[in-house]
């Protein structure tokens, strides 16, 4: 019986995912392509799109328990995630008052920069209107 010369090593949800994997493989220094990625028709092209067809991650046969490795999802303990969550949250708390308070202050003086030559505006026009009447 013969060997293939390429194998599935992985189904992707999204052509995004295929590629993402494709690129993994590669850096490892394992050749990978998206089965298909080269149609180039009409109606291929429109299966990929709407994602019909699946994302098969193609490598050479000799290569594939290595790229399993390579791809194999990583284990996250959840206790551990929540610990970093928490840690996280703990650390990107509000800004104190006093910084909260330069940013009012500066919006202050924004406001009266815009205010203050619409003001001098209005006042001399209205100036100028008692010279004429």
């Amino acid at each position: 019986m013969s060997t293939p010369i390429e194998s599935l090593v992985k189904v992707a949800a999204t052509p995004a995912q295929a590629k993402v994997w494709v690129s993994m493989l590669q850096a490892n220094g394992i050749p990978a392509r998206v089965d298909g990625d080269s149609l180039v028709d009409e109606f291929a092209a429109a299966r990929r799109l709407m994602n019909l067809m699946g994302c098969n991650v193609m490598v050479p046969a000799n290569s594939l328990e290595q790229a399993r490795e390579i791809l194999k999802p990583a284990e996250i303990d959840a206790d551990e995630l929540a610990r970093q969550a928490l840690a996280e949250a703990v650390t990107t708390e509000t800004p104190d008052v006093a910084q909260r308070s330069v940013g009012t202050e500066t919006n202050w003086r924004w406001a009266l920069l815009v205010l203050l030559p619409l003001i001098l505006f209005a006042a001399l026009a209205a100036l100028q209107s008692r010279k004429e009447g």
